[in-house]
């Protein structure tokens, strides 16, 4: 049987049960042999394997249909006979001649009189991936994704170990999936939900993974250690029962081919698992204040009262629109429904007073985890996922003890959960909710219903919260399995806890854990910003978490910078989170210059090369014009020398301005050259605007206003006496704006007033300041 697709010739045996993928040109990798079985074994224990080998297919059916874009959509089903158990197991392809991803997935129907237990369901086990004429096992590269918010993604190479840590046996739940392998060899790497292979010099690789996570949790295993790497997917059956008469389908698994020098390779699966899940995206989504990385669960009802005060009065010059309570308000973890005493009145009055100052009221929760200590744990032991010898399982350590997560298929506690969400949505005015360790609804243990998949409680957990919060609640997901939410959230945690601190720190100890990436720390979150990037705007808006501004934290000012940076060309939220009234002038003007947000999605042009990723480039235009932001991270612990190398960055070989924005100096380069810009500190951060030179124009180059240099100019009428121009980015402005000029005198005026300009090698320097749009005019005077 052959099955269509645009860049491969799919070939079925349907009697040894083989898939074949050979390219139909040389721009494509390809697969050898690719096999599917899926495994479940009875109540003695012993495994069955379906489909039965050889392949036995009792029917066929081919159905055409059309998908959102109006392409031919082709699925073939083969239907098997039933093992002597009497379990019927289904095949389902999806492709078509204009359909990148090729898709499977598998169905099994226990028409037996006994119940079966679920195991792995290998939707691909792929052997031969060649990766293109001249392929070098040294240039093969696997990304790795971790399972949830915290979890680490990147690229590794044949010589390199998927990163662990020692905390396993203790944070172990927190940040990986319980079932997804973790190999210690070189050159093995397990990913959750999707994972690509790929060729780095030759460019050729395959996506693979999952458009969902409804049914079981995926996993991606590839090994590089052999002549071709090899890949298998696999759904995890979580060891569910499945009882007479009961069907079970997996989530769609999906394969197709890449060419990782596109730095967007990634986007035609990520645009698809949007479709799957019903991705509605929001236009905008508010910039704010979050109280956590200042006073932590210490916060008091007084300090939400200061800080609201405090950006109120510099409303002028920062403009938040958003200010959320975080962790701290309630009781205990746990125990939503009652207030420290700290919290005297609740929290349902400071809804009130933040949005008596026009801004939007946020509150952070965290539904599915349980503190031992909480007063649900004690009276409803029932509710929690339980562990060994009845004991509730672990959802990791944290505030100070060994959590537990809620039984999400007791109908109890689900109820719970729900009236949660719709009493600080509905009854305490709260339209932003941020929903936090997630995960918890999904960890390993007995629950009260055996027949459910982990990725099924979650998934159906997840649904009934959306319900709860209603459609017009803005949801921020965090501490998630990824699919888990898609489609439920608006906004989504895609890296770890930043912190004030580069690397992470526990109980004032550095040493033990700097390596431990999903801790809290800025380094460990810039490492998703970069990695996960690709995710903005296509399954929700990321978010970063919040920027740390304040002088007394143990960032440098250049980390903080850094920070600043990669999170506002990703495109994605931006709340602040220090002590407002205390930090200094200087210090708020990093977050100023954020606002507006960009909101659009940089390309990160090295992600398939390294493990964490350098350099990025974001196209844009505006009044002024087009025009490219381009960013290089050092993320060294040394300093390094940087030298602005066109090709690095897919610039144009003819004459070039760059202006880069933290250090404000401006460089002309003429065609052919590059820039030798000197040292970028340690974990510092190089970030330009770039345009091309026009002769005998005036150009604008940048400002110091905002950080994409030119969304800022909101008009540019060009003239024969010179140029007008406005700057608005609607807030107070104090900086200077360059403009490039042809060869003459010239004069500027802001406003009605003329003020004095450094002109030199070309450009005019001038100052710029004021309350909303900000009118600049050049003049020649020398005509």
């Amino acid at each position: 049987m052959n099955l269509d697709h645009p860049a491969w010739d799919i070939h079925l045996d349907t009697k040894k049960g083989i898939l074949e993928f050979r390219e139909k040109e040389a721009h494509a990798a390809s697969i050898e042999t690719a096999r599917i079985h899926f495994w479940v074994s009875d109540a003695r224990g012993e495994d069955m394997m379906l489909p039965n080998q050889p392949w036995r297919v009792r029917e066929t059916h081919v159905l055409q249909d059309v998908d959102a874009a109006g392409r031919a959509l082709k699925t073939w089903i083969l239907t098997f006979e039933p093992n002597e158990a009497g379990l019927t197991a289904e095949l389902h392809f999806r492709g078509g001649p204009q359909q990148a991803l090729f898709a499977c997935k598998g169905v099994i129907t226990n028409g037996g009189g006994r119940r079966v237990r679920v195991g792995k369901l290998n939707l691909l086990v792929g052997e031969g991936l060649h990766l293109g004429e001249g392929s070098r096992p040294q240039d093969w590269r696997c990304f790795v994704n971790g399972w949830q918010s915290w979890g680490a993604a990147g690229v590794y190479g044949p010589d390199q170990r998927q990163p662990a840590t020692w905390l396993d046996w203790l944070e172990g739940p927190l940040w990986y999936n319980a079932n997804t392998p973790r190999p210690r060899q070189v050159g093995r790497f397990a990913s959750d939900f999707f994972s690509v292979v790929a060729d780095c010099k030759t460019g050729l690789g395959v996506v693979s993974g999952f458009l969902s996570q409804r049914e079981q949790f995926g996993v991606v295993e590839a090994d590089l250690r052999g002549k071709l790497p090899t890949l298998r997917l696999w759904a995890d059956g979580d060891g569910v029962w499945l009882g007479a008469g009961q069907r079970l389908e997996t989530d769609w698994a999906v394969i197709g081919p890449v060419n990782v020098h596109d730095p967007d390779c990634l986007g035609g699966y990520f645009d698809a698992a949007g479709a799957e899940n019903g991705v509605r995206l929001r236009e905008q989504m508010p910039a704010g204040w979050c109280s956590w990385y200042h006073f932590f669960d210490r916060v008091t009802e007084g300090q939400i009262r200061d800080n609201l005060r405090a950006i109120a009065q510099m409303e002028r010059e920062l403009p938040l629109e958003l200010v959320q309570i975080d962790d701290g308000f309630q009781a205990v973890v746990g125990d939503w429904l009652k207030f420290r005493s700290t919290f005297p009145q609740g929290v349902a009055g400071l809804a009130e007073e933040i949005r008596a100052t026009g801004r939007m009221p946020g509150l952070w929760l965290a539904p599915f985890i349980v503190h031992p200590r909480s007063k649900t744990a004690r009276e409803h032991p029932d509710w929690l996922v339980k562990g060994r010898w009845g004991l509730p399982a672990s959802a990791g350590y944290n505030w100070g003890a060994i959590t537990a997560g809620l039984d999400l298929t007791h109908p109890a506690a689900m109820d719970y959960a729900y009236t949660v969400i719709e009493t600080a949505a509905h009854r305490w005015g709260y339209p932003y909710l941020k929903l936090d360790f997630l995960y918890a609804g999904a960890i390993r243990g007995r629950r009260k219903d055996a027949s459910l998949t982990r990725a099924q409680v979650l998934r159906r957990g997840m649904e009934a919260l959306r319900r709860a919060a209603g459609p017009e609640t803005l949801l921020l997901g965090c501490g998630a399995p990824l699919g888990s939410v898609l489609g439920l959230v608006d906004a989504m945690r895609i890296g770890a806890d930043t912190a004030p601190t580069w690397t992470p720190r526990f109980a004032g100890w550095r040493r033990p854990f700097e390596k431990i990436t999903p801790m809290p720390a800025a380094r460990n979150a810039i490492q998703n910003i970069l990695t996960r990037a690709g995710m903005h705007r296509r399954w929700w808006w990321n978010d970063p978490d919040c920027l740390l501004i304040r002088p007394d934290s143990e960032l440098t000012l250049d980390e903080v910078r850094t920070f600043a940076t990669l999170a506002a060309l990703t495109g994605g939220l931006l709340l602040l989170s220090d002590d407002l009234p205390a930090v200094p002038e200087e210090r708020r003007r990093i977050a100023a210059t954020l606002l507006p947000a960009i909101g659009q999605r940089a390309l990160v042009l090295d992600g398939m090369e390294k493990t964490t990723p350098e350099c990025l480039r974001l196209d844009l235009q505006g009044a002024a014009g087009e025009w490219q932001l381009i960013a290089w991270y050092n993320s060294a612990d040394t300093a390094q020398t940087f030298q602005l190398d066109r090709a690095r960055f897919q610039l144009a070989a003819q004459d070039l301005w760059v202006r880069e924005f933290w250090s404000g100096r401006t460089q002309f380069l003429a065609a052919g050259r590059t820039w030798d810009f000197g040292t970028v500190a340690p974990h510092g951060i190089f970030a330009a605007a770039v345009r091309r030179a026009e002769p005998g124009r005036v150009q604008y180059l940048g400002s110091d206003l905002h950080l994409s240099q030119g969304l800022e100019v909101q008009r540019w009428q060009e003239s024969a006496e010179g140029l007008d121009l406005t700057v608005d980015v609607g807030r107070r402005v104090a900086g200077r704006v360059v403009c490039a000029v042809p060869q003459g005198m010239w004069e500027a005026w802001v406003g009605a007033e003329r003020v004095e300009t450094q002109s030199e090698r070309g450009y005019l320097d001038i100052p710029a300041a004021g309350m909303g749009p900000v009118e600049i005019r050049l003049r020649r005077t020398d005509r």
